[in-house]
């Protein structure tokens, strides 16, 4: 393969700092939510009962909890919203701390390339040089997207170049070779790439000849 643009560390230590931050929440929520308020919950109910039972708690519960590892002085019990919301929390934590884990796995697998006949992914999307119709630049400047358009079996598909997900030189060589499959015309958003080294050049030559 021509060139290979990997997923860049920035994008991967993201992803990994998302995963861990929802997954680190989701683990929070599970045991606040499955044993330690259960846990509470249930000392609570034993401090009542002992109180009606004993009418000299006062003195014997601390002698009692400490022989028992309860708490001398409990936590009061946790209501039903309570205990809901960390259920619900885990249900929000969790699935978007997995997928931000199975992002990163995916993510050391992930590619975009190129060879001599075209454009490929680690997905095994393929854009033959001689089918692309277009690429949009609209988003180059500021966010480093481009959408290359291409001709597969009739249809008018997208292939998308990101250089903030994927390593910044590597990408811009693939946008460069793009470019010069197209004619101007068929670039959008932005002139093309050389356009613009010919254009900083010939500024360059006009400074220099006025010094």
């Amino acid at each position: 393969m021509q060139i290979t643009a990997r997923m860049s560390k920035t994008y991967m230590w993201r992803l990994a700092l998302f995963a861990g931050i929802f997954l680190a929440y989701a683990s929070w929520s599970a045991y606040d939510g499955f044993v330690a308020y259960p846990k509470i919950n249930l000392i609570a109910n034993y401090f009542e009962e002992y109180k009606l039972q004993h009418a000299d708690w006062r003195d014997s519960w601390p002698v009692y909890a400490k022989a028992n590892g309860y708490p001398a002085l409990p936590d009061q019990a946790k209501g039903a919203f309570s205990m809901y919301a960390q259920y619900v929390q885990l249900g929000i934590t969790l699935p978007i701390g997995l997928a931000a884990l199975f992002a990163y796995i995916r993510g050391y697998k992930r590619f975009v390339g190129a060879d001599e006949k075209g454009l490929v992914t680690d997905a095994g999307q393929r854009a033959e040089f001689a089918d692309i119709v277009g690429l949009n630049k609209d988003r180059w400047k500021t966010k480093g997207i481009a959408v290359v358009s291409y001709k597969a079996d009739g249809i008018e598909r997208k292939l998308v170049l990101d250089d903030w997900k994927y390593d910044r030189e590597p990408t811009m060589q693939l946008l460069r070779l793009v470019e010069s499959h197209l004619r101007d015309e068929q670039v959008t958003g932005d002139i093309k790439e050389s356009a613009k080294d010919a254009a900083a050049a010939q500024t360059a030559e006009q400074v220099e000849s006025q010094t």
